[in-house]
């Protein structure tokens, strides 16, 4: 990071060292991140104070902090207090970003799907930020690596039912991503083959004998 993206100022009060800072930088408050170093102490007629002191850095317009800072300000209208954490490289897409907190529970729903809402309302508000189409992927503490996995094991254990008994098996409702995970886990087992039926959130995979 450049001397210019990131500045450390020290003065008597920590408001007035974010004004020297945001004058040096000559940015606006929202345009910065601040860390305060040090809030300082006035100490007694003078003697043992301590200046305040703080870090201003200017943030990223790369998509990947735009998203992070788009998620951070819907979690904050649905009153969630979490962390989210940028896990893709720089200028990698999709966009992943991971959500952790003691709130960060509340935001799965059931079979993810309160998640994947959310989800696609990050990718419209960056997308539309950002004035082209971005993917953006969210993830709760690892929750959709435990989900895929668990799928997998799903229907591996189907593919094995519809094998020895030659009737066709069909799994519970599954997103897209989770109904791809289970056509892909399948494709090179030629004992199977796989079929996504329904309409909407109702849209299943069938599993039958090939």
């Amino acid at each position: 990071m450049t001397e210019k993206e990131q500045l450390e100022i020290t003065a008597k009060t920590v408001d007035e060292a974010i004004q020297i800072g945001l004058s040096e930088l000559d940015v606006d408050l929202d345009e910065v991140e601040v860390d305060v170093l040090g809030r300082g102490k006035a100490g007694i007629l003078g003697i043992g104070s301590e200046p305040a002191r703080i870090r201003l850095t200017i943030r990223g317009n790369d998509g990947a902090a735009i998203a992070r800072e788009m998620t951070l300000t819907v979690m904050e209208a649905m009153g969630v207090e979490v962390d989210v954490y940028i896990v893709s490289p720089e200028g990698e897409q999709p966009i992943s970003l991971d959500i952790r907190g003691e709130d960060a529970g509340l935001l799965i729903g059931r079979q993810g799907r309160t998640l994947s809402d959310i989800q696609m309302i990050i990718a419209l508000l960056v997308s539309k930020k950002l004035e082209q189409y971005t993917s953006v992927t969210l993830d709760v503490e690892d929750y959709k690596s435990r989900r895929f996995e668990q799928i997998r094991q799903v229907a591996r254990n189907a593919a094995i039912q519809v094998d020895k008994y030659g009737d066709p098996v069909t799994l519970e409702n599954m997103n897209s991503a989770e109904r791809r995970i289970v056509h892909i886990t399948l494709a090179e087992d030629p004992t199977v083959e796989t079929q996504s039926d329904g309409r909407g959130s109702d849209r299943r995979v069938t599993i039958y004998p090939s």
